[in-house]
C-alpha cells in the first residue's frame, strides 16, 4: 500500500467514525436552540416552524432511531425556553418523528403525564422500581418510538436503564427459549380491552428484529388463555427470559435530566426505572 492510498484509507476511517457512531449501542446527544423557534413571528404552527428550522436534524434523528444499534437520543436546549412553551415543543417535535398514538382510548390523549400518584394498581404511577418492559406490549402494534420530556427529576434515584436487544439476543441460547419465538398471550390493559372480546392478544415475544416483553402481562395472559397446552413450560421460559434480561451484562444506565428530551426505539430496546424519592414528573409520547 503506497503513501497516498494509506492516507486515503486513514481519512475514510476517520470519516466513518465521525458519521457512523453506531459500532456499539450508545446515547447520542444533540443540543437544539429552541429559543430561536419560540421567538419567531411567523404565523405558522409550531410543528411547521420546527420542521423549517431543523429539517435536516429531524431526518438524521429519524434515521438513527430506525437503526437497531442506536440506544437513545438525548436532546438538550429546552431548559432555555419559557415554561408555557415546553410541552408544546415536545409534542410538536414528537410529531415530526412519526405519527402520534393515542395512549388511553378513554381519554384520547396523545401525551401522558407520568408521576407518583401512589397508586398500587398502576404500572407506572408510583415511586417503586419498574421492571424491564416494552411499552404497549399488549397492543397489536406497539409504539415504535417512545418520547420523554422530563419536567421534574426526583430528589434521589429514578435512574433509567436500557437494554439493546442485539446485546440481549447474543446471550440467549439458540434453543433454550424457542418456545418464546411463537405467538403467546399478552393480557390487554383494562382501558384498551373491548367488551365481549378475549382479555389477551397473541403476539410473539422474541423475533429476529424485535422484542416485546412485560412479565406481568405475559404471565396473566398465559393464565387466561385456553390455547396454551403446556403452560408450565411456557411460564418457565418466561421466567428464564426475565432472569436473562435482569442479568444482562450490557445495561446502559443514566439519570434523565430536567428539561431534556429522550427518544428511543421501543422495538429494539427494553427499559426500566429504579425507585426514587421526592416528586418526579415526566411526559411521554408514543410514536409510530
Amino acid at each position: 500500500m503506497n503513501y497516498s492510498t494509506s492516507k486515503i484509507m486513514k481519512y475514510l476511517l476517520i470519516f466513518q467514525l465521525l458519521i457512523c457512531p453506531l459500532a456499539m449501542s450508545e446515547m447520542i446527544n444533540y443540543h437544539i436552540d429552541f429559543t430561536d423557534v419560540c421567538s419567531t413571528t411567523e404565523q405558522e404552527t409550531l410543528k411547521n416552524i420546527l420542521q423549517k428550522s431543523m429539517g435536516s436534524k429531524i431526518e438524521e434523528i429519524k434515521d438513527l432511531l430506525n437503526n437497531p444499534e442506536t440506544l437513545a437520543i438525548e436532546i438538550s436546549g429546552l431548559e432555555l425556553v419559557q415554561e408555557t412553551k415546553k410541552k408544546q415543543i415536545f409534542l410538536a417535535f414528537s410529531e415530526l418523528l412519526g405519527t402520534l398514538m393515542v395512549q388511553n382510548p378513554n381519554e384520547n390523549n396523545l401525551i401522558t403525564c407520568i408521576y407518583d400518584k401512589g397508586s398500587v394498581n398502576s404500572f407506572a404511577h408510583h415511586n417503586e422500581e419498574i421492571p424491564f418492559h416494552t411499552d404497549g406490549a399488549f397492543l397489536a402494534v406497539p409504539p415504535r418510538v417512545i418520547g420523554i420530556w422530563v419536567e421534574q427529576t426526583a430528589n434521589q434515584g429514578g435512574e433509567t436503564a436500557l437494554i439493546n436487544i442485539s446485546s440481549l439476543l447474543q446471550e440467549i441460547e439458540n434453543d433454550s427459549l424457542s418456545i418464546l419465538n411463537q405467538p403467546l398471550p399478552f393480557h390487554i390493559h383494562d382501558s384498551y380491552h373491548l367488551p365481549n372480546t378475549a382479555p389477551y392478544i397473541l403476539a410473539t415475544p422474541i423475533s429476529s428484529n424485535q422484542m416485546r416483553f412485560r412479565l406481568d402481562l405475559l404471565l396473566k395472559g398465559v393464565e387466561e388463555s385456553n390455547e396454551i397446552t403446556h403452560k408450565e413450560d411456557v411460564v418457565t421460559a418466561i421466567y428464564s427470559l426475565n432472569q436473562l434480561i435482569n442479568e444482562c451484562s450490557e445495561k446502559s444506565c443514566f439519570l434523565m435530566k430536567t428539561d431534556h428530551l429522550y427518544f428511543f426505539n421501543n422495538y429494539y430496546n427494553l427499559h426500566n426505572r429504579e425507585s426514587f424519592t421526592g416528586d418526579r414528573k415526566i411526559w411521554r409520547t408514543w410514536i409510530n
